[in-house]
C-alpha cells in the first residue's frame, strides 16, 4: 500500500466520520426543534386559554352590575307608574291594587 492509498483511506475514514456526525447532529437539531416546537404550541394553548377565562370573568363582572342596575331602573319605573295610578285613591283601594298588581308581577 502507498502513501498515496494511506492518504486517501484516511481521507475516506474522516470524510465518513465527519458525514456520521453531521448526520447525528442533524436529527438531534431536529429532534430538539420538534420538542421546542411541541413545548410552545402546549404553552401558547395554555396562554390562550387562559386569557379566555379570564375575558369571561371580566365580562362576567361587567355585565353582572350592569344587568342588575337595568333591573334596578325598570323597578323603579314601575313604581313610579304604580304610583302614578294610584294617586288619589284611597289607602284601601290603593293596597287592594297593590296586591293585586304585585300578583301578576311576582306570580
Amino acid at each position: 500500500m502507498s502513501l498515496s492509498d494511506i492518504e486517501n483511506k484516511i481521507k475516506q475514514d474522516t470524510k465518513a466520520e465527519a458525514d456520521k456526525i453531521i448526520a447525528e447532529a442533524k436529527e438531534q437539531v431536529a429532534r430538539i426543534i420538534k420538542e421546542a416546537e411541541t413545548k410552545a404550541e402546549k404553552e401558547k394553548n395554555e396562554i390562550l386559554s387562559a386569557g379566555e377565562k379570564e375575558a369571561q370573568n371580566l365580562k362576567r363582572a361587567l355585565i353582572t352590575p350592569a344587568k342588575l342596575a337595568a333591573k334596578k331602573k325598570i323597578l323603579e319605573e314601575k313604581r313610579k307608574i304604580l304610583e302614578q295610578a294610584f294617586q288619589g285613591k284611597s289607602k284601601e283601594t290603593r293596597e287592594k291594587k297593590e296586591i293585586e298588581v304585585a300578583k301578576v308581577l311576582f306570580c
